[in-house]
């Protein structure tokens, strides 16, 4: 079917695309306006050849034969490999290939892989460990149980006592004069160098974040036992003496040890094993060694303290910062 001059420029306001909108007035200058074919090349910046070809898909196609045709007709079906990359089998371009060729069995280019992945969003991104005992099912049935599990830890205080309730997640993390290369920013043409050491000296951070504010309190200890605990447990209690105290941690034995002295404003709610990606604290770590001390190297145990004091002031005075990386939805 022929079109009419206002049904071509309805055709050109809906086009999909600049390419869509070209083939379109193209067309519609040569049969509607009966402009040359040269005279048209020069307005487009197309030769006549072309100018005749699509003029020919619309005498035998109608106006179908100028539209853009839709990307991702096997759209379904190679999307299928985004099960592999969930559970990080795919690693390289090369591998997706392959698997695409075997889905739509076809050959096809590396260019046409690195095409999908821009179209679909896709982006190489290091993937969370979890531990291989690790339980959905469980995960989940804590998630749903906890607001119970702090009702009934609130109870366990003394019915006199009227202080408000806070929430926080516990957890330690190890720093040490091992430093691990991280991934950073350079110019084209430089590749940075970054001193690499192994030296076994270690310090721990004790920790507590509050999911709801972002408020932090931290240790600086030498090891992890019983007796850290306890001194980081007094010094808690001490700072929240205002508060009752409802600790989630993970099931580390200095957690749980007969050894442990609890003071009356704190009560345990600890985590399922093996699921560290349940506990919000877990994050303070990774944002204090890409944003303080990724990348260094460090002369002494002092010197790494330094830093650390450093960074653990920095976010106890900016809980804002954190509060986003803390705030899981089923918490909150």
């Amino acid at each position: 079917m022929k079109l009419t001059s206002q049904q071509f420029k309805k055709y050109l306001t809906d086009a999909q695309d600049k390419f869509e909108y070209k083939r379109i007035e193209v067309v519609r200058l040569f049969v509607i306006q009966k402009k040359h074919a040269d005279e048209i090349s020069k307005i487009v910046n197309s030769p006549p050849g072309t100018i005749y070809n699509w003029t020919y898909l619309y005498n035998n196609h109608g106006i179908e034969g100028l539209l853009s045709k839709k990307k991702g007709g096997r759209r379904r079906e190679v999307m299928s490999v985004k099960n592999d990359a969930a559970t990080g089998i795919i690693v390289t371009a090369t591998k997706i290939r392959l698997k695409l060729c075997n889905l739509i069995s076809k050959t096809i280019s590396k260019s046409y892989v690195y095409d999908f992945l821009k179209r679909n969003k896709w982006r190489k991104v290091a993937p969370r460990p979890q531990n291989p005992k690790s339980s959905k099912d469980v995960r989940d049935d804590f998630k749903k149980n906890f607001p119970k599990f702090v009702e009934d830890a609130v109870k366990t205080f003394a019915s006199n006592d009227s202080r408000p309730v806070k929430i926080l997640f516990e957890d330690e993390g190890i720093f040490g004069r091992i430093n691990e290369l991280k991934n950073c920013w350079a110019p084209y043409g430089i590749r940075p160098i970054v001193k690499f050491q192994l030296v076994r000296q270690f310090d721990y951070v004790f920790a507590t974040v509050c999911p709801g504010s972002g408020e932090t309190f931290s240790l600086i200890l030498p090891d992890a036992d019983s007796q850290m605990m306890n001194l980081f447990l007094t010094e808690l209690s001490k700072h929240y003496s205002n508060f009752r105290l409802i600790i989630v941690s993970d099931q580390a034995s200095w957690h749980k040890s007969k050894l442990l002295i609890v003071p009356d404003n704190i009560r345990f709610i600890y985590l399922p094993a093996a699921s560290p990606e349940l506990n919000p604290a877990e994050h303070l770590w990774d944002h204090v060694r890409e944003n303080f001390i990724a990348n260094q190297t460090f002369d002494s145990l002092d010197a790494l303290e330094a830093v650390l004091e450093g960074a653990f002031k920095h976010i106890y005075y900016n809980p804002d910062s954190i509060k986003s990386l803390v705030s899981f939805s089923w918490i909150n």
